[in-house]
């Protein structure tokens, strides 16, 4: 598959819009925190941390910030001859998406072989990664939990509040659920904060007791324990490897 990468660049915005508009290439928008609302012409839908959107050449669409978190987003315009099959929309689940994206960011000024050739590494592995989330789709139940606490995730999260969410009884969600997750639905929320955690700890400079609330928890002593339970490490240990990367996500 041929394909080139045209352009890299990072926006963070509040009260920002962009109206109705279109490019000659592809484009894909890497959400790093708050929420992008979005409108084509055949639908619209909300963005939030840790998905990735696809626009294709010619598809007109509208962006703006929806909420009082600004907005962090990395956009990689490229062309490729076919992108045929490539979803519009995937949940960046390992976090791979955004650290690949945010490494592209602080490449983009290198202007010497070995620079644009690490650069085109990276770019391939990018995209080689969005195609295989599109292609690993999860249940439309586990999606649709999933994309709540993902959308609440700052908040307190209750087990009826997700069964609601299935359309199923408290007692036939949970058993419905570890059959097709391989753990409760709770279980799945810890993994699911403790994820975003990790995100904004490798993606940002926030301090650690800034970012336990941002995921739901009381406090950063929360979050240690979080972090022990699902990486064996403490969230401080992320920073060392991320923090030549981080320098490169803000403006």
């Amino acid at each position: 598959m041929k394909i080139k990468l045209l352009s890299v660049g990072r926006h963070r915005q509040t009260n920002w819009k962009i109206a109705a508009h279109r490019h000659s290439f592809h484009e894909m928008i890497v959400v790093f925190s708050g929420c992008e609302g979005v409108k084509t012409c055949a639908a619209e839908f909300k963005a939030v941390a840790g998905e990735v959107l696809l626009f294709r050449p010619g598809e007109i669409h509208e962006e703006w910030t929806d909420g009082g978190e600004p907005l962090e987003t990395v956009f990689l315009g490229f062309e490729t001859h076919s992108s045929e099959g490539w979803p519009a929309k995937v949940y960046d689940s390992e976090g791979r998406v955004r650290v690949l994206a945010s490494w592209l960011q602080t490449l983009q000024d290198e202007s010497h072989d070995d620079g644009r050739r690490t650069q085109g590494v990276f770019f391939d592995a990018l995209v080689a990664e969005y195609v295989r989330l599109g292609n690993h789709r999860e249940s439309p139940v586990l999606e649709s939990v999933r994309e709540y606490v993902r959308r609440h995730i700052s908040e307190p999260v209750r087990l009826d509040s997700l069964a609601r969410q299935a359309g199923m009884s408290k007692f036939h969600f949970i058993r419905q659920y570890r059959r097709v997750a391989g753990r409760t639905p709770m279980e799945d929320v810890r993994r699911i904060r403790a994820e975003r955690a990790r995100d904004l700890i490798l993606t940002t400079t926030l301090p650690i007791k800034v970012v336990a609330p941002m995921v739901g928890l009381s406090d950063e002593f929360a979050l240690y324990r979080l972090f022990r339970r699902q990486f064996g490490i403490r969230p401080g240990q992320l920073r060392r490897p991320a923090g030549r990367y981080s320098r490169g996500l803000r403006a």
